[in-house]
């Protein structure tokens, strides 16, 4: 015998099915201005060059992110009408092509060395941009070595302190280090007997330069670093332009952070940086630099044209 009843439809419990919600909204028009903010921070950030149209370092081949967002009174509820191209995807590209909210994270890809302007736009207006330098890695070479002057012992910096902190520094301009710490040496460099070494004035000096001939090795590095104490002039660290020397001295007694000291001598004898301008004081190479500090968009294309 069959049956003749029919199964009955669910209508609220378990096996209750409801139609999909459709999503928020997109209100209408477009905020008067976009801007864009570091998020990944994976190279370099420059927003103080021109901080309304800021820039950002790419290395080739690589990808880095950043957050577009319109402050409420210039209709952030309305980033979803906004747009995000590339003036060159053969240099870099941008994606999304459309956002979707405020805050709105931005994926620039840099695809070749060059330079490139991502503009957000809505309703056919430009409402924010900023800009995008993809460079090649660049890769040097630095020794580090301590020298002892047969009259006392100098102050060491370890090793993985020095390579992290450059890391972190000449990244920014697309820039790596190969560090290798040489084991310590004995200089007879003091030729005035003072008991101390001298640094100030005309570089390199006389101490300096002995150094360097008993110590340094031009042939194999880019760049040579000398950790020893006792400075003449109570300095940091010295350094020539560009040097032939390819070489520095930094006084770990003296600074209470050679890793940063180390890191701006280094523009200056490898790079030829020059110190900042006096108001840029979280600049590498602002006269009184320390800590955290940062390199310019200028600077990046001094070290890694």
């Amino acid at each position: 015998m069959t049956d003749s009843k029919k199964p009955t439809p669910p209508s609220s419990g378990s096996g209750a099915t409801s139609p999909p919600s459709a999503g928020p909204t997109c209100p209408t028009g477009c905020p008067t201005a976009v801007k864009f903010e570091a998020l990944g921070k994976r190279w370099g950030w420059d927003d103080y060059t021109n901080p309304a149209e800021p820039w950002i370092s790419i290395q080739s081949g690589r990808s880095d992110t950043v957050k577009a967002s319109a402050d409420p009174s210039a209709g952030g509820t309305k980033m979803c009408n906004v747009t995000y191209a590339s003036s060159d995807p053969s240099i870099a590209t941008v994606s999304p092509a459309t956002g979707t909210s405020d805050g709105q994270t931005v994926t620039i890809t840099g695809v070749a060395k060059g330079e490139v302007t991502v503009t957000a736009s809505c309703g056919g207006a430009a409402v924010g941009t900023m800009k995008v330098a993809v460079k090649d890695l660049l890769s040097k070479t630095v020794m580090v070595r301590l020298i002892n002057e047969t009259a006392y012992t100098s102050t060491d910096v370890a090793h993985g302190t020095i390579n992290t902190y450059l890391r972190d520094m000449y990244k920014q301009a697309v820039t790596e280090f190969t560090v290798t710490k040489l084991s310590a040496m004995t200089v007879n460099f003091d030729t005035d007997a003072s008991g101390d070494v001298d640094v100030g004035g005309s570089w390199p000096s006389a101490d300096v330069t002995r150094i360097v001939n008993a110590a340094g090795n031009k042939v194999s590095y880019d760049f040579n670093v000398f950790l020893v104490d006792k400075p003449n002039d109570g300095s940091l660290g010295w350094s020539g332009f560009s040097n032939v020397e390819q070489a520095a001295v930094v006084h770990p007694d003296i600074s209470s952070e050679p890793d940063n000291t180390i890191a701006h001598e280094m523009g200056h004898g490898l790079f030829g940086l020059h110190h900042s301008a006096g108001a840029d004081t979280d600049n590498l190479m602002h006269a009184t630099a320390s800590g955290t500090s940062k390199l310019r968009k200028s600077q990046w294309d001094q070290i890694n044209p």
